[in-house]
C-alpha cells in the first residue's frame, strides 16, 4: 500500500508501481544559508538572484554540474575547489579536463572581448525562461473510446502545469538562454576562475568566528591579486580548506553529487522508505521490505535489469533506483545522470508494461553501453564509458547516439500501437 502522510488512515493499493522521487544534492552543511545547492528550476533562479549582487563565489564538486557552473558564471569571481588533481575526473582524463580548462577560458575570453559587462549593478539581469522537459497527456482520454494518445500537454491544465517556474529537475539545456552573471564587470576579472586541486572544504566560518580563529584570507598567489584593488575585502563568509587556505566570498555553491530522495522509516509495521521532500509526503508498505543501497552508494531502491525491486510489483527508475544487477554488457555502469535517469524510466514502463501482460520485456539497447552528450566548457562532449575514448571515439559515439535517440522519438508510438494491440485482443 501507499501511505500519504497527511492522509494516513487512506491508503492506496496498487498492482505495480514505479518509485521515481528522483535525487536530492549532498550539502556540505545542511540548511546552511549562504550554501546553495542546484537541482532543479527553483534552486537555479535563487542562485541567480543571490549570484547577482556578487563578487565572489566557492564552487564546491568536481561533477557535471560544477563544470557547467563554473564555465557559465561571468562577472564573478569563482574558487573552484577539486578533490582531484584535475576538474571533470568522472567524465575526463587529464589532457582533456586541460584541454578544455584552457580552451574554453580563452573561447569565452574571446566571445566577450575582454571587457563584457554582464552585471548591470542594479542586482537585476535580463535572461531567457528557463527551459524545462515537455509535459505529455493522453488525448481523447473521456471520450471513451479505446485508442490513447500520448501528446504535448497545451490544454488549461498542462498549460497551467508547464508555467510554474518550481519543482521540475534541471534537463540538459539547463543553462541555455541564461545569463549567469555577478555584479562586477568582466574586464575588470584578470582571474575570473581559480581552481584549487587536491582539497575539500574543512571549516565555513562566519565573520566573527573568522576574526577569532586569527585565519589571513588569501586575496594573492604567485600570479597576482586575485581581486582589483579597490573591491572590499570583507566577505559574508569564509572557507577554511583541508590544505589550510582560507577564502572569503559572498556564497558557496554545493555540487558535490546526489543521493537517492529516499529515507528508510520505522513508524509503521512493516518496514517503509518514505519521501522526504515531495510536497506530500508518501511512506509505502511492503509485507516483506525493499532491499536499498547503502548511503555510501548513494542510497535508492535496489533494482534488477527490468528495474524491478526485492518486491516484483514495486518498480524504481531515475535517481531514486540502484543498479543491483551485474550487467551484461561490459560497457554500461550506473552515473546519476539526466540522460540515464530517462533510460531507466522507459525501461521500467516497459517492464511493467509487458509484465502485466505476461510476456517478458526486452532489455533497451541503451543498456549495452554508457553514453552521455553534453557542453563543459563551450564544447559540445560526446561521452562514452571511459574517459580517455573522448577524443579518438568521438565520431562513433555521435553516430551510436544519435542512432538511440532516432529510436526514443518512436517509443511513445510504440506504447501506443501496442496497447492498442493488446486491447484488441482483450
Amino acid at each position: 500500500m501507499v501511505h500519504l502522510v497527511r492522509r494516513p488512515n487512506q491508503p492506496l493499493k496498487y498492482g505495480r508501481i514505479c518509485i521515481a522521487t528522483g535525487g536530492v544534492p549532498r550539502p556540505i552543511i545542511p540548511h546552511h544559508p549562504l550554501v546553495l545547492t542546484l537541482r532543479d528550476t527553483e534552486s537555479v533562479t535563487h542562485f541567480r538572484s543571490r549570484l547577482s549582487s556578487a563578487r565572489r563565489v566557492v564552487l564546491v564538486g568536481n561533477g557535471g554540474i560544477a563544470t557547467e557552473v563554473a564555465y557559465e558564471i561571468k562577472g564573478c569571481q569563482v574558487i573552484w575547489v577539486v578533490k582531484h588533481e584535475n576538474i571533470s575526473v568522472p567524465f575526463l582524463d587529464p589532457a582533456a579536463s586541460q584541454f578544455l580548462l584552457q580552451s574554453g577560458l580563452a573561447k569565452r575570453q574571446r566571445a566577450t572581448g575582454g571587457a563584457a559587462n554582464v552585471g548591470n549593478g542594479n542586482g537585476k539581469s535580463e535572461t531567457a525562461p528557463l527551459i524545462r522537459t515537455l509535459r505529455y497527456t493522453l488525448a481523447n482520454r473521456n471520450s471513451g473510446g479505446s485508442t490513447f494518445q500520448l501528446v504535448p500537454a497545451h490544454d488549461g491544465t498542462g498549460a497551467k502545469e508547464a508555467s510554474k517556474s518550481t519543482g521540475s529537475a534541471l534537463g540538459p539545456d539547463w543553462t541555455q538562454g541564461q545569463r549567469f552573471a555577478g555584479i562586477m564587470e568582466e574586464g575588470t576579472l584578470n582571474r575570473p576562475l581559480k581552481v584549487v586541486y587536491k582539497c575539500q572544504v574543512d571549516q565555513i566560518l562566519s565573520p566573527s568566528e573568522f576574526a577569532e580563529s586569527g585565519d589571513t584570507a588569501v586575496e594573492s598567489d604567485s600570479e597576482g591579486p586575485l581581486l582589483p584593488s579597490v573591491c572590499p575585502k570583507s566577505w559574508p563568509l569564509y572557507v577554511r580548506l583541508s590544505n589550510g587556505e582560507c577564502y572569503g566570498a559572498d556564497f558557496v555553491i554545493s555540487a558535490i553529487g546526489v543521493e537517492a530522495n529516499l529515507i528508510s522509516s520505522t513508524s509503521t509495521a512493516f518496514p517503509t522508505f518514505a519521501v522526504p521532500s515531495a510536497p506530500c509526503p508518501v511512506v509505502l508498505e511492503a509485507q516483506d521490505g525493499i532491499a536499498t543501497a547503502s548511503i555510501a552508494e548513494g542510497g535508492g531502491v535496489v533494482v534488477n535489469e527490468m528495474m524491478q525491486s526485492s518486491v516484483p510489483e514495486v518498480y524504481a527508475a531515475g535517481d531514486c533506483a540502484f543498479a543491483g544487477w551485474r550487467p551484461k554488457a561490459p560497457h554500461w555502469f550506473q552515473m546519476r545522470l539526466w540522460s540515464q535517469a530517462r533510460q531507466t524510466a522507459f525501461q521500467a514502463a516497459k517492464s511493467m508494461f509487458y509484465h502485466t501482460i505476461g510476456e517478458e520485456a526486452p532489455l533497451d539497447f541503451s543498456f549495452e553501453i554508457f553514453t552521455h552528450v553534453t557542453h563543459f566548457f563551450g564544447f559540445k562532449l560526446h561521452l562514452p564509458q571511459l574517459p580517455n575514448y573522448v577524443m579518438h571515439f568521438g565520431i562513433i559515439l555521435f553516430i551510436i547516439f544519435t542512432h538511440t535517440k532516432t529510436q526514443s522519438w518512436h517509443r511513445a508510438e510504440w506504447f501506443q500501437r501496442r496497447g492498442n494491440e493488446c486491447m484488441g485482443k482483450s
